[in-house]
């Protein structure tokens, strides 16, 4: 039998998001959870409709929301200079403000169908779903910024194996600088991974 080729959030490679960053999840400390997926509850409409032999899917968040947010106050005590705002490891950090801005997030999504593989793509407007630390008066503010994001995905079934590519491309995405004070810039990011689903006799997959 032929496994379904899913469709989760607009995005299918597991615990990746590679191109998955329309309708954010709950970040934990291991990339799979018992629970799957944890969405995080946004306010929003959602259109779907077929024309011209492709599926159409239109989407916007109504509010800013980008992640799980850290509370007014935390203190972050992770070793990763990524997650430290390019702060070496052991350096103090004062305490965290959080920036809740009410942008909101937009996507456009195509797929279409090409024989035995599946075509999307898609681009998305609106807040960042990895944030940036930035430095203003001695006070650390936490803060989700708008960038755009280009993605492609594919998908292909083979009797019980389903084969999925994904690639997104981030022209604008704002990142921490590693530097003695919290300062930021702007990369050009591309994000790729190849996914493989086999279901394979005495209900392994």
């Amino acid at each position: 039998r032929q496994r379904c080729i899913r469709d989760r959030g607009w995005g299918v490679l597991d615990g990746l998001q590679v191109t998955d960053r329309f309708d954010a999840v709950r970040r934990r400390e291991g990339v799979f959870t018992p629970n799957r997926p944890e969405r995080i509850s946004r306010w929003g409409m959602r259109l779907e409709t077929n024309w011209a032999d492709t599926q159409w899917d239109a989407a916007v968040m109504f509010d800013g929301t980008g992640d799980q947010f850290a509370e007014p106050g935390d203190v972050f005590a992770v070793r990763a200079p990524r997650l430290r705002a390019g702060l070496p490891a052991g350096a103090p950090l004062p305490e965290l403000d959080v920036s809740v801005s009410n942008k909101m997030t937009y996507g456009l999504r195509a797929r279409r169908s090409l024989g035995a593989a599946d075509v999307g793509l898609l681009v998305i407007q609106g807040p960042d779903t990895e944030p940036v630390i930035t430095s203003e008066g001695g006070q650390l503010t936490l803060d989700y910024p708008s960038r755009t994001l280009l993605g492609m995905t594919l998908q292909r079934g083979a009797g019980n194996r389903v084969w999925r590519f994904e690639a997104a491309f981030i022209p604008d995405q704002r990142v921490n600088l590693i530097s003695p004070t919290p300062v930021t810039g702007q990369r050009k990011r591309l994000l790729a991974g190849v996914g493989l689903d086999w279901d394979l006799p005495d209900s392994v997959f």
